[in-house]
């Protein structure tokens, strides 16, 4: 699971408690602070308490007598409220255990209930197949999630860039940058060079971070993502990557020859002892794309089966 694969690389003795396709429960030495600490994750809670899962009337009791001291915990604001997703979907508690929890919290925090307006938010969380109810409270965002029409989500860059291992003395590379979404996570840790390609730089310029405005370590280019003219033979260290999938993509042509085409490309820019790759493809084509690497001598390590706007995609991982 590449969200697994990501906080084992991320936090100090991990493991998942919990994992199913859009949540995980885990354990780490290492403290999560903020969303940032996790970029591919939309929401991130620090559990406090937690019990066995029955009614929900009777699970929310057994919480309001478990909530440990929260006072070091406050936010920027004086208040907090409570907000109750069970099995996927927000939830009214009945008022009695809503409140004995209210003022639970209360006491422990030193906060104050707020119904409206920004304060710090608790949240009793429960999932269809698993046993326990937690009160969790959700870690703030310090940067804002960008996504620009069309382009990856903030969370799967982050995710794919994960997936690659990423090193501080990694030049980087995204043969089909388009808004840069990839290369705006892989921004966000720390790097010897990045490289932008894409065809249609012109269009996507203005759009672009602050990252490209790195001049003395990021590369913009405009060249075709089979030939790569510009870039050395064995200069790169990793390239992440999310090439056309062959659906609405005529300029392309022939998937076979395409997917030929590029793999013979990384093979030959990647560098001879570190090469690495993750490239996210439709998992119709992914067979394709597979067999293309290995046809220009690269080693496919693993399938990553996600879903990309519903759409099935794969991440195939892979190294020189």
């Amino acid at each position: 699971m590449l969200v697994e694969r990501a906080l084992a690389s991320d936090f100090a003795a991990v493991d998942a408690r919990y994992a199913d396709d859009s949540s995980i429960v885990f354990d780490s030495r290492d403290r999560v602070r903020s969303v940032d600490d996790t970029p591919y994750a939309k929401n991130v809670f620090l559990v406090h308490a937690e019990t066995p899962r029955r009614a929900l009337a009777g699970s929310m009791t057994t919480l309001a007598t478990s909530v440990p001291d929260l006072r070091g915990r406050r936010g920027r604001t004086p208040g907090f409220r409570l907000m109750y997703h069970v099995d996927g979907q927000l939830v009214s508690p009945e008022p009695k255990a809503r409140r004995d929890l209210e003022v639970a919290v209360a006491r422990a925090s030193g906060l104050r209930l707020t119904p409206r307006g920004q304060c710090t938010e608790y949240w009793v969380i429960g999932r269809r197949d698993l046993p326990m109810l937690y009160l969790g409270e959700r870690l703030p965002r310090q940067r804002p999630a960008v996504k620009l029409r069309g382009s990856l989500s903030s969370e799967l860059a982050s995710l794919l860039v994960s997936a690659s291992r990423p090193r501080p003395d990694d030049v980087f590379l995204d043969p089909f940058s388009g808004t840069g979404s990839l290369l705006e996570a892989r921004s966000q840790r720390p790097f010897r060079s990045m490289l932008y390609n894409d065809s249609d730089l012109s269009r996507y310029r203005e759009g672009l971070g602050e990252w490209s405005r790195r001049r003395d370590k990021v590369r913009l280019l405009a060249e075709d993502a089979r030939k790569l003219p510009s870039v050395p033979t064995g200069s790169v260290d990793v390239m992440v990557t999310d090439p056309p999938w062959g659906e609405f993509d005529d300029h392309i042509g022939d998937y076979d020859e395409f997917a030929g085409a590029v793999a013979a490309c990384f093979r030959r820019i990647l560098h001879p002892d570190k090469g690495r790759l993750v490239v996210l493809v439709n998992r119709r084509n992914e067979e394709i794309m597979a067999n293309a690497l290995l046809s220009s001598d690269l080693k496919v390590n693993e399938y990553f089966r996600i879903l990309v706007n519903g759409h099935p995609a794969t991440a195939l991982s892979a190294e020189i």
